[in-house]
């Protein structure tokens, strides 16, 4: 497992072995919080040593780092909410939830915030998060739990991405058979 702040040069001349990780990029303003995802994240001690996932961390303090930064193209998101609250003009968890979807729209995004409103959360799964955590109530913890079910959701769309292209390229050769026949 790997953890990276963020550096453009580090980024482009990285090579990904066979056995490439998952990208987590975390979007959190707050050092403390964001300190403590990566270490839980590289521990995961409620996760059987055999199912680790191999993440590749990331780690923004604004959500305009995290869209530069997109290029890398990550599988999963873990966005603050309220990101930046001293800068007025910073946008909300939701405007860069929305950009990040516009970009990559395959990348899983998980919200982590303090903020209780349900018209909000509703809002934000509409606009494709894939899963919402609340920082209170062990929220690292769910946090942990919430990416082995994200790592899950993505190795099915691989398989399933997989199946099609094989079913797709079978169809193609019976159909190049069959013309051949008659």
């Amino acid at each position: 497992m790997t953890t990276t702040t963020f550096d453009k040069s580090h980024a482009r001349n990285k090579t990904i072995t066979s056995a490439t990780p998952y990208k987590v990029f975390i979007v959190e303003d707050n050092n403390t919080n964001q300190m403590m995802l990566e270490n839980y994240l590289k521990k995961m001690p409620n996760c059987e040593y055999d199912k680790k996932p191999n993440l590749e961390i990331f780690s923004f303090e604004t959500g305009q780092e995290c869209l530069d930064a997109m290029y890398i193209k990550p599988d999963i998101v873990i966005l603050d909410y309220y990101l930046d609250e001293s800068n007025p003009e910073a946008e909300n968890g939701l405007i860069i939830l929305k950009k990040i979807k516009a970009i990559h729209p395959s990348t899983k995004v998980l919200i982590m915030s303090g903020q209780e409103n349900v018209m909000v959360t509703a809002e934000l799964f509409n606009k494709g998060a894939s899963d919402y955590v609340s920082k209170e109530h062990y929220g690292v913890v769910r946090v942990g739990q919430s990416i082995l079910r994200l790592i899950s959701e993505i190795e099915f769309e691989k398989r399933k991405r997989s199946r099609n292209l094989a079913y797709a390229v079978l169809v193609f050769l019976i159909g190049v058979a069959v013309g051949w026949v008659f």
